[in-house]
């Protein structure tokens, strides 16, 4: 896993090697080695100040990392297979929020000043989980499962309040995302990958998906969403060796993604 600060400075990476490193992304080079990790390590994010990471792998721990003094300031043994996801919520500071996803099938919510568990979202079908993410405004959370789901959840109250299906995902965890630059409530969509080696695409409010355009020739395992534009990235599995970007058109999601130059 990859994951950017949000001035675009420096980004984090996951590694079998059970290390995480964080690299100046102008220099190229590396101005944080993060050991603690005792298994492969799988997903990573940065918090909304930039100054905290969270982390998980096959060890089945999420660990808090304070990136300035590098050093881990949580450990938070909280599934029961290995930890899938990891993402913030936009609160600054330690009233930050932290969801973890695991293939035990649980989804939990933490409180990053005390590690404490605020909410555990679980499916009846109880499937394995690839991805979770927060909504922008930290209100909702996104789940993708190993039986070709996106879950939306409110936390708050533990039910799921929308679900997207369409893509196909029972083997690879296929990342997903939300696109939700414009103001308009109209053009906010959700993009996923899929094992089909397409990109999807739903509105946000009606769960309309988008017919997969021109795609990889493999598993599209990653998609990410550009800051201040509607813009897609994806990339295939090993075999693919392309990085595609997809433009979400203002007229909305009954248009396909139009690939762009990569």
């Amino acid at each position: 896993d990859v994951a950017w600060t949000h001035d675009g400075r420096y980004l984090a990476t996951a590694s079998d090697d059970k290390t995480l490193r964080v690299w100046d992304a102008a220099t190229g080079g590396t101005v944080r080695l993060l050991l603690g990790h005792t298994h492969y390590v799988v997903c990573c994010a940065f918090s909304a100040g930039s100054n905290l990471l969270v982390s998980g792998g096959f060890d089945e721990v999420v660990i808090v990392w304070d990136v300035v003094n590098c050093r881990p300031i949580k450990f938070i043994p909280g599934h029961s297979d290995p930890v899938s996801g990891v993402h913030f919520s936009g609160e600054p500071g330690l009233n930050e929020l932290i969801a973890s996803c695991s293939f035990d099938g649980l989804t939990r919510v933490w409180h990053t000043g005390t590690g404490r568990c605020q909410a555990s979202l679980t499916d009846t079908a109880n499937p394995a989980l690839s991805c979770v993410r927060f909504t922008p405004n930290g209100k909702y959370l996104l789940t993708a499962t190993l039986d070709s789901r996106l879950l939306l959840w409110d936390p708050h109250v533990r039910k799921v309040k929308k679900t997207y299906v369409g893509h196909l995902s029972q083997h690879s965890c296929c990342q997903a995302v939300f696109v939700t630059h414009s103001p308009d409530p109209r053009h906010k969509y959700v993009a996923c990958g899929s094992e089909d080696h397409h990109v999807y695409v739903w509105d946000l409010q009606t769960r309309k998906v988008d017919a997969p355009g021109d795609g990889h020739c493999s598993t599209v395992l990653a998609v990410d969403a550009a800051v201040g534009r509607q813009l897609i990235a994806s990339g295939g599995q090993a075999g693919d060796g392309t990085i595609k970007i997809w433009a979400c058109e203002e007229g909305g999601p009954e248009q396909q993604p139009t690939p762009m130059e990569a």
